[in-house]
């Protein structure tokens, strides 16, 4: 089955431990990245992922996403909201009913 995007949900951890979901995107596609890009690739990850040289080969190999229509919630939602007492460490599924209540907050 083919998916035309992913939602990404996103959050910050902020002052005092407060973690929060602050908005939303489209990832519209990813690569996989196994060696250190040179050349105008390098350039555009420098640029458009505001990655330093340094960083990127730090964290090779990794995958890049391509995001679309980022949107700030009017007011963030605390992980507790949806039942989550730490944020992951990189990603994690939402279930339905997760997502279900980030919608309805973000209407």
């Amino acid at each position: 089955m083919k998916r035309e995007h992913v939602t990404l949900w996103l959050y910050e951890s902020g002052k005092d431990g407060e973690r929060t979901i602050i908005g939303k995107c489209r990832m519209v596609s990813f690569a996989l990245i196994t060696h250190m890009p040179f050349g105008k690739a390098l350039g555009l990850f420098i640029k458009d992922a505001c990655v330093s040289k340094t960083h990127l080969r730090t964290y090779l190999p990794c995958f890049a996403w391509g995001v679309q229509d980022p949107v700030r919630l009017p007011h963030a939602v605390p992980l507790s909201a949806i039942g989550l007492t730490r944020p992951p460490q990189s990603w994690q599924y939402l279930t339905p009913e997760q997502a279900s209540i980030l919608e309805r907050r973000f209407a």
